[in-house]
């Protein structure tokens, strides 16, 4: 290296440096002065979403741009979605509601990280900004060149603590002195950032993606035995699982994603370097293939979801995020089946789609997209239309957690004199003006709405053999959320078409007064759960307890067609074969 070329090495160290030393101050600025002069919020949560965007982006960008290029391109990405953030913000009283969804965080992340890449393209491949070679590999360098940096940080700091707790044993107060003025923290953590950074830029032949890349190869015909085995079992299980809600959809869209990135890794920036033997080529067009079939699954668990219960701002969320998984997944699928420069398709599709997921970041951030208004009309709708009962909907979330149109909406609740469910709507909007907490108020409700499930269960659960319906002392000894896990999986079919709960009545400790009551229920995972229940009185028979979940504890292959034998009376009662070891009041057995 000459001594130009060193000279520019130093010079680059210098400005990222710098850079960063003064995104450091700038953003300790923010925090402890800037917060209590600007009053406006909307104002400063643009200052900070710019601060923010802009340094983020420019320390991402100088290195594989010139400064002089780098500064009016982060300028370009940090102003528009700052702007957007905080219009987004107008949506809420407070900025502690606002950001406390997570949702905007998310949007802007997306909105300042995607663009990266494509500036950089744009300005230095010489092929446009469509150049997929320089996408991928700038997309993987920015994640690698900010992870390495951020860990060299947490090393500088973990010296910086050990050498003042060594020089604190001869007395000597220097580093912590230093660290306790004003800004410090935020700048030295800024300048060493900026420093990293321009190193990594130095060894990107030594510090690149390529380790990463090669390595999630591996995970590659895992993943494809994984899925597959997870298709394959479906048609044995069922799909009564996926009416677990949006964990189930969440986990997924999570397998989805990764194995469209797994797909998108072994595929590489050019079909030269794709893998090459012809076991992983097929692996990666099997995952292809597949990857739709959960993409189909997840959407199908979201939609259950609303169906039962309508839109919130998480299942939009969940809805908009399934949407790209179906793109992407269905375009890399018919991108194996046309077959012909199929490798070169599913690029084109990376190069389009992660454009298409800033463009829906950006809306998430206008009117045009706004969760909680959204959301706030659907679950009034169904109120109106009587599809959602008032004791499930969910009063504090509208009016306490979704921003002014939430508000907004209570409000118009409150005027539905007509309804219905008026004079029971208005008790629970009176407990939510007094609660003070979501606690408080969840407290308050949980004894109505367990009073008003007990009420449902009695007339929806089949008890066998045939008779009255099940006690109500009985049913008094379930909790609300037991009462709940039955009622839902009252609402779920079972594979003959019955409902899913069912309840038989049956002396099943001849020691006690009196019958036992097993209620059989599809659960949250889609198998058959059971509680035995006891009448009042019989403590001695269940010692510590009345209510036992047999499914942990013992039944934990019983799958929902058992509720339909138990319907059909293809059950019987028989004695147990086991004898009991006593010692005073205690009983040992050996469970058989």
């Amino acid at each position: 290296m000459g001594k130009e070329d060193g000279n520019d090495v130093i010079r680059l160290r210098l400005v990222l440096a710098v850079i960063g030393g003064i995104a450091g101050l700038s953003f300790w600025l923010l925090f402890d002065v800037l917060e209590d002069i600007i009053v406006n919020a909307q104002l400063y949560v643009f200052v900070s979403a710019a601060t923010f965007a802009f340094f983020a982006s420019l320390l991402a960008l100088v290195g594989p741009l010139e400064l002089r290029r780098a500064a009016p391109s982060a300028a370009v990405i940090a102003l528009p979605s700052a702007a957007l953030l905080s219009w987004a913000s107008l949506r809420f009283s407070d900025l502690d509601g606002f950001f406390g969804t997570g949702h905007p965080i998310l949007a802007f992340v997306i909105l300042v990280s995607i663009p990266l890449p494509y500036l950089i393209a744009a300005q230095r491949s010489g092929e446009g900004w469509r150049h997929y070679p320089a996408l991928f590999d700038q997309s993987w360098n920015i994640v690698v060149r900010y992870s390495a940096a951020w860990l060299f940080v947490a090393l500088v700091w973990g010296v910086v603590y050990l050498s003042d707790a060594l020089l604190q044993i001869v007395g000597l107060e220097i580093i912590e002195n230093l660290l306790d003025v004003d800004g410090v923290p935020f700048v030295l953590t800024g300048f060493v950032l900026g420093l990293a950074i321009a190193v990594v830029n130095e060894l990107s032949d030594y510090v690149s993606p390529f380790l990463i890349l090669r390595l999630l190869r591996l995970l590659l015909p895992v993943f494809v035995v994984v899925v597959a085995i997870f298709i394959l079992a479906l048609p044995l299980r069922g799909l009564s699982g996926l009416f677990g809600g949006l964990s189930t959809a969440a986990t997924l869209m999570a397998i989805a994603i990764g194995a469209a990135t797994l797909v998108t890794t072994a595929l590489e920036k050019r079909d030269e370097d794709a893998v090459d033997s012809a076991a992983m080529r097929g692996a990666v067009s099997v995952l292809s293939l597949m990857t739709p079939v959960l993409a189909v699954l997840a959407a199908y668990a979201i939609w259950i979801r609303v169906v039962q219960y309508g839109w919130t701002p998480n299942r939009i969320l969940a809805a908009l995020i399934v949407v790209f998984v179906l793109s992407y997944a269905f375009a890399y699928a018919m991108s194996v089946i046309l077959r012909r420069n199929w490798m070169g398709r599913i690029r084109r599709t990376n190069t389009y789609l992660a454009l298409g997921v800033a463009g829906i970041a950006a809306l998430w951030l206008t009117p045009v997209l706004d969760p909680q208004r959204l959301s706030t009309a659907n679950q009034i709708a169904r109120f109106e239309a009587g599809t959602t009962d008032v004791e499930v909907l969910d009063l504090w979330e509208i009016g306490r957690e979704w921003g002014l149109a939430g508000a907004a909406g209570v409000t118009r609740l409150a005027a539905m004199e007509d309804h219905p469910q008026a004079a029971r709507l208005a008790e629970r909007l009176e407990r939510l003006s007094q609660a003070q907490s979501r606690y408080v108020y969840d407290r308050e409700a949980a004894g109505f709405q367990a009073d008003s499930l007990r009420v449902e269960l009695r007339e929806r659960i089949v008890v066998r053999p045939e008779g009255p319906p099940l006690p109500v002392e009985v049913l008094a000894r379930l909790g609300l959320r037991r009462l709940m896990a039955v009622r839902n999986g009252c609402d779920q079919p079972t594979p003959g078409g019955n409902p899913g709960c069912v309840a038989v009545v049956s002396d099943l400790l001849p020691l006690s007064p009196g019958a036992e009551f097993l209620i059989f229920y599809i659960g949250e995972g889609g198998g058959a759960e059971v509680l035995a229940l006891t009448r009042a009185g019989s403590r001695s028979a269940l010692p510590q307890r009345d209510i036992v979940d047999l499914a942990r504890g013992g039944f934990p292959d019983l799958e929902p067609r058992a509720l339909d034998r138990i319907i059909d009376g293809d059950f019987s009662t028989e004695p147990a074969q086991l004898k009991v070891l006593r010692v005073e009041d205690i009983e040992i057995f050996i469970k058989p």
